[in-house]
Order: structure tokens, then C-alpha cells, then sequence
């Protein structure tokens, strides 16, 4: 048991600080949209977001690294260059995502599209 929390937990360090790291970059694209429409309580709160993100991505995962690594006794390569490789590959599917997030939920606010569309007859 304590091999296979020495293998997933470096794993899981390595995922969540791609993912910061993913959506660090993603996040000034939101800000955009919601700076061209107006909306300045929604750019402070998702501003406060992408600082949240900047922090872990920086500080944050190494932080909990070292301590892990500390507390393991040594630190095992493999289960971190997999998760790094793993993350790599999904990583650029997750950066136009905050913009999406953020153009729904202008999009829901306005009233949004109909879900139901009337079907053109011929």
C-alpha cells in the first residue's frame, strides 16, 4: 500500500500543477471577454481565479512537492515524467476553456439562445 501512495501521489502533484499551469494561460481569455461586454464584477472574480491558479502553478505544487518528497524519503521520477507526459497531451485541449466557461455564462446571463429551434419546412 505504501508503494502505491508513493506512485499516486507524485502523480496527482504533477496533473494538478499542469492543470494550474493550463489554466493560468487560459484565463486572460475569459478576462477578455468579460472585459468586452462590460462586466466588472465578473472580471474581479475570475481575475482573483487566474491569481489563485498564477499562485499554485508557481508556488504552490513545487511547495507541496518538496514536502511530499521530504516526507517520502527520496523522490521516484517515473510517476512524475508519466503524469508530465499524460498532462502534456491533454493540456492543450484546456486552454480555450475558461473562454468558453466565461462566453456561456454571458451567453446564459443575456438570455442566451434558444435550445429549441423551430425546424424550416421545405
Amino acid at each position: 500500500m505504501a508503494n502505491l501512495i508513493n506512485i499516486v501521489v507524485p502523480m496527482l502533484i504533477s496533473l494538478l500543477h499542469v492543470m494550474f499551469i493550463v489554466l493560468a494561460l487560459g484565463m486572460p481569455l475569459a478576462l477578455w471577454e468579460f472585459f468586452k461586454i462590460g462586466h466588472r464584477s465578473l472580471m474581479f472574480s475570475w481575475g482573483v481565479a487566474m491569481l489563485i491558479c498564477i499562485f499554485m502553478a508557481i508556488w504552490g505544487c513545487p511547495m507541496i512537492r518538496a514536502n511530499w518528497t521530504a516526507y517520502a524519503g527520496g523522490e521516484n521520477l517515473a510517476p512524475k515524467l508519466i503524469s508530465y507526459i499524460m498532462a502534456g497531451f491533454f493540456a492543450p485541449m484546456l486552454v480555450p476553456e475558461p473562454a468558453r466557461w466565461a462566453r456561456k455564462r454571458l451567453r446564459n446571463e443575456r438570455g442566451g439562445r434558444h435550445r429549441h429551434r423551430r425546424r424550416r419546412s421545405e
